[in-house]
């Protein structure tokens, strides 16, 4: 396992840096043809059943609501909720240290920032109920008086201290607490069925030779289309269309022929669609002429993003020389943060460093050495501490599990192997839809399977 120390470099996108060239333009263009090739879209019409539309057409009645309620009153019961603070440092001495100082007197948020480094907005867990810590924790939280402050818990991320400054009673719901929620469910619960219906209706004016349009008007149902859809789901303008229904639509848009006949489906909310791809509009680097202003905008994107990788390996290179951080004028943070002990398999996860630092880290052969790598808007700089040499393995459950699963993952990947080279040699390829139509019900209203 290895401990290191990281700092990050932001990318300031504001820093200044010159306006490209029509030459710096051109070459941006052709070695990023990916990042300005417009996604194969789609002209779609369809119908779409959906149980929400449904519900919005439904009045339950009083007497439904009250009736419901009474059946449900125990489960919308408002719990107990408390305004909680919260300390956590990883080591047990300055869980101690905090504790003491607290039993003294000294206020929570002061002590949290001169031992734990924690600011006020940071230690503020706001009004929590049982449910929003793990357990152990909770039930200590939970037997706490108003004001009073708990000693330390060992809790998952280090050594944690509480302090309650306000409890809120839990009490029994009224009608009038829960009304909307109730009026959504019941009105959604009986959306179902009329939702049923009108897919049995327009399934059987489909099947008995309608097309899209004369179908939907003949059961007051919307025809809907989209000019133009990418398999994201987004449109021309690569912003996300809304209203659509939910999977397998997208799917079904881009596994299906221009004019086939749909088939009436189901989606993931409980609705159904049913659909037509009108036209297809291929996949294709669109000229420069056409996209100018974004090239120049990442072009610029990727400057500023070169100049903070240069400030990043300076910083490196200094920590490396032996400076220290707050030595280095360079370095935007003054602090770094040492991260709790990881593996090469669970680094990533664990520390949240990006995979190509994680790797050089355990690429190093001593203690001092530093990796930098790019993290979302920025470059992390990550100083390898400490090296703790690997452990027998005492656990042989543990064992026997690893080996399981490291034996499946192989086998997985043979299998998956063999298929490609399958397809490769004789040509073959799984229609998906196809499968999925042989082994569901096609008539979901009662044919045979």
């Amino acid at each position: 396992r290895r401990i290191a120390t990281v700092t990050e470099v932001p990318i300031d996108a504001f820093a200044s840096v010159p306006e490209p060239t029509p030459t710096d333009l051109a070459e941006f263009h052709k070695s990023n043809e990916q990042q300005f090739t417009a996604p194969e879209r789609r002209a779609v019409a369809y119908i779409h059943l959906s149980p929400d539309d449904f519900a919005k057409r439904i009045v339950v009645s009083q007497d439904d609501l009250v009736a419901a309620f009474e059946d449900r009153a125990e489960e919308f019961g408002i719990p107990e909720t408390r305004k909680t603070l919260q300390m956590v440092v990883s080591e047990e001495e300055q869980a101690k240290t905090a504790s003491e100082r607290l039993a003294a007197g000294q206020e929570f948020a002061a002590v949290a920032s001169e031992v734990a480094g924690q600011t006020s907005k940071s230690i503020d867990l706001g009004e929590i109920s049982t449910q929003d810590l793990p357990e152990d924790l909770s039930l200590a939280v939970f037997k706490l008086a108003a004001d009073q402050v708990s000693k330390p818990i060992k809790g998952p991320f280090g050594w944690h201290i509480f302090k309650v400054e306000k409890i809120n009673a839990g009490r029994k719901a009224t009608l009038d607490d829960v009304r909307e929620r109730l009026n959504m469910e019941l009105a959604r619960e009986k959306a179902v069925d009329d939702v049923y219906k009108a897919a049995n209706n327009l399934e059987d004016a489909i099947g008995a030779g309608a097309n899209f349009e004369s179908a939907a008007a003949k059961l007051g149902l919307e025809l809907k289309s989209v000019p133009a859809i990418d398999a994201r789901g987004h449109d021309a303008e690569e912003k996300p269309i809304e209203g659509l229904p939910a999977n397998p639509f997208v799917e079904t848009v881009f596994t299906s022929g221009i004019d086939e006949p749909g088939v009436l489906t189901e989606s993931e909310d409980g609705g159904f669609f049913i659909l037509r791809v009108e036209s297809v509009t291929p996949s294709a680097l669109q000229p420069l002429e056409d996209v100018k202003k974004q090239v120049a905008e990442a072009w610029k994107r990727h400057k500023r993003a070169e100049l903070s990788e240069a400030r990043a390996k300076d910083v490196a290179s200094a920590i490396e020389s032996g400076r220290e951080l707050k030595d280095i004028a360079k370095a935007p943070s003054k602090e770094a943060t040492v991260t709790e002990p990881f593996t090469r398999g669970t680094g990533v996860a664990q520390t949240r460093l990006p995979f190509s630092v994680v790797s050089d880290l355990f690429e190093f052969k001593t203690a001092g050495k530093v990796a930098v790598g790019r993290s979302g808007n920025g470059y992390i700089v990550a100083k390898l501490e400490e090296i703790q040499p690997a452990q027998s393995l005492k656990d042989v459950d543990g064992y026997r599990g690893l080996a399981q699963k490291l034996r499946a993952k192989i086998s997985g990947d043979l299998l998956y192997q063999y298929n490609q080279a399958l397809r490769d040699r004789h040509g073959a390829s799984v229609n998906n839809a196809l499968l999925e139509q042989l082994f569901t019900d096609n008539n979901q209203f009662g044919g045979n399977r």
